[in-house]
Parts: C-alpha cells; structure tokens; sequence
C-alpha cells in the first residue's frame, strides 16, 4: 500500500510537470524560427515526463492487482 501511495505522488508530480511542458509548447507561438518550431530540449523534456506517466500508471495498475489478489 506505501508503494501505491508513492507512486501515486509520483503521478501527481509529472502530472503537473506535464502541463508546465504543455505551457511551455503553447507558449512557444512568437519563437523566431520556422513555424512550429519547438527546441529540442523541450521535446525530449516532455518525453521523459509523458513516458515517467506512462510507466507509473503501468506499475501502479500491476501493484493494485496484486494487492486485490493476495487481499
């Protein structure tokens, strides 16, 4: 259950790192450059924090199984 908890506060820390990303993207609109051009940086940023997500919600959903069998 400590485990769930924590990745649960992992969760909601990319959650919101995620949105910072997302603003950052939509912020991006006056860049001097070609149009639609988003820094490498920011796209590798907001591909770790997405994939971060992505694997808590899949570890998480594994843990919660297991708890419900052996509970």
């Amino acid at each position: 259950m400590e485990r769930i908890h924590k990745i649960n506060k992992l969760l909601l820390i990319t959650y919101n790192l995620g949105g910072l990303c997302l603003m950052m993207i939509g912020g991006m609109v006056g860049v001097p450059g070609p149009s639609g051009y988003v820094p490498m940086g920011i796209k590798i940023v907001t591909a770790l924090v997405f994939g971060t997500m992505l694997i808590a919600h899949v570890v998480r959903y594994v843990l919660e199984k297991r708890l419900k069998k052996t509970g």
